[in-house]
């Protein structure tokens, strides 16, 4: 069957073959309009938006986790600073009470 197509395509006239070669759709052509086309506007129709909205719940789940350690952060500065004073049942720790003194104290001497 190849040789018969083979041998009609040898009696073709050179003008006649390439003419007809030119006007002929190009197989990379309908490939990309038959399979590529319709494989990315799928893509973009339906995985598209659910890239979207996943990367939409990250950044949300980044963003809580970044504002919940930077409360944390800021509990341990002020811990280590100590500018928030620990309460014993209603009352204050005699010691914060005693830092606080020395620290108001210290500022006035400055002045």
């Amino acid at each position: 069957m190849f040789c018969r197509r083979l041998s009609e395509v040898r009696a073709i006239p050179e003008e006649v073959f390439l003419r007809r070669f030119e006007l002929e759709e190009k197989s990379f052509s309908s490939l990309y309009r038959f399979l590529a086309i319709p494989t990315i506007a799928f893509f973009n129709r339906n995985i598209v938006p659910v890239l979207d909205f996943l990367r939409a719940k990250m950044i949300g789940k980044t963003r809580k986790i970044a504002v919940r350690l930077g409360k944390a952060l800021l509990r341990f500065d002020n811990y280590l600073y100590g500018r928030n004073q620990i309460n014993l049942n209603g009352r204050k720790s005699e010691y914060w009470d005693e830092v606080s003194d020395f620290k108001k104290d210290s500022r006035e001497e400055r002045k």
